[in-house]
This record gives C-alpha cells, sequence and structure tokens, in this order.
C-alpha cells in the first residue's frame, strides 16, 4: 500500500502540473481555434491572405491566430510553473514558453519550460534569504527575475534547440506515416 500510495503522490505531482498548464491553456485554444473558424466561414478559405486585409473575416483570423493560438504554448509553460511555484513562477514559465515557440520547439518545449521555471522558481525561493524589510520584493522582483533568467538561458543555451529537434522528428515520422501507414497512424 505505500507504494501505491507513492504512485499516487508521484502521479499527483508532476501529472497534476502538467493538468493545470493544459487546464488554462485550453481557453485559448478554443477562443483561438473557433475565431479562425468563423474568420473561414464569413471569408471563405482565403481569410488569411493579404488579399482579404481589411475584411471582418480577416481580422478575426488575425485574434485568432496571432492573439488566441500564439499564447498556447505561453500559457501552458506559465501555469506548468504556476502550479509548482505560484505566482512567482507565472512570468519565468510564460517567457520560456514563449522562447520555446519561438525557437520552434512548440508545446514539448512549452512543456519544459513551465518545469524548468516552476522547480527552478521553487528552489530559488528555498535558497534565497532576504532580511524581512525586503521580503516584499522577492515575489515581484528577485523570484520572477531571477526564474527568467534560468529559464531563457536554458531554453537558450540548452533545451530549446534539442527539443525543437525532436518535435520535427516525430512530425516528421507522423507526416510520413500519414500515406503508406495510415492504419497504424490512425491507432
Amino acid at each position: 500500500s505505500s507504494t501505491a500510495a507513492a504512485t499516487a503522490k508521484e502521479r499527483a505531482g508532476p501529472y497534476k502540473h502538467l493538468m493545470t498548464g493544459v487546464s488554462f491553456m485550453l481557453p485559448c485554444v478554443v477562443a483561438g481555434g473557433l475565431l479562425i473558424a468563423l474568420a473561414f466561414a464569413l471569408g471563405g478559405i482565403h481569410a488569411n491572405e493579404d488579399a482579404a486585409a481589411g475584411t471582418l473575416a480577416h481580422a478575426l483570423f488575425e485574434i485568432g491566430a496571432k492573439g488566441g493560438f500564439a499564447l498556447i504554448v505561453p500559457a501552458l509553460a506559465g501555469y506548468i510553473a504556476f502550479s509548482i511555484a505560484d505566482r512567482p513562477g507565472i512570468a519565468p514559465g510564460m517567457i520560456g514558453g514563449m522562447i520555446a515557440a519561438n525557437l520552434g520547439a512548440g508545446f514539448l518545449g512549452g512543456i519544459v519550460a513551465g518545469f524548468i521555471a516552476g522547480y527552478g522558481v521553487a528552489g530559488l525561493n528555498r535558497l534565497i534569504q532576504l532580511p524581512k524589510n525586503l521580503q516584499g520584493l522577492k515575489p515581484v522582483l528577485v523570484l520572477p527575475l531571477l526564474g527568467t533568467l534560468l529559464t531563457g538561458l536554458s531554453m537558450i543555451y540548452a533545451v530549446g534547440t534539442p527539443v525543437a529537434a525532436l518535435l520535427g522528428f516525430l512530425t516528421e515520422w507522423l507526416r510520413a506515416m500519414q500515406g503508406s501507414s495510415a492504419i497504424l497512424l490512425g491507432l
């Protein structure tokens, strides 16, 4: 029974943090996707092209794609970090997620950034001891700044490129399966 309790606790840790990130990311996915669908319903398949600029359909597409969808990975990473380290983890997580998206590491990079930011900020919070009169600076200045540095530098110099390569490999592998292995892909 102690093994079952340890397994349940382990699942509640990282799994809970991942699910928190996903639950905060979903409204961006839903809003962005529905606005893009409305854009295509109103303006046809070319609603996103420059020729449609100035139309309501083009505006809806811009809001959905460049607003809602652009926030998917940062929201995922930010709220994974929030689940681990509370409010001081949000900025490092979201910024790490934005870096992951910009590096082409996608949602996998966002997950990694969220965990780096969350556990990094939680660790910094335990390590850094400030005098009582400076404690108020810790959650709004010290932890977000140092957590963002840790997460950003980790993503740029260590994690982002390999995760982007992994995501590219997985995408190509799935794309290659579309024709010849459609049944396996479906499974």
